[in-house]
């Protein structure tokens, strides 16, 4: 679970204008 909030934060970090189902996509793709 620790990893996947990180992975979410630096997404959040690269591309602050992702969309929420942005987001959860590139999360998915990075567990």
């Amino acid at each position: 679970r620790k990893s996947a909030e990180k992975v979410v934060e630096k997404i959040i970090t690269a591309t602050p204008e992702a969309t929420v189902e942005n987001i959860i996509k590139q999360a998915l793709k990075n567990l």
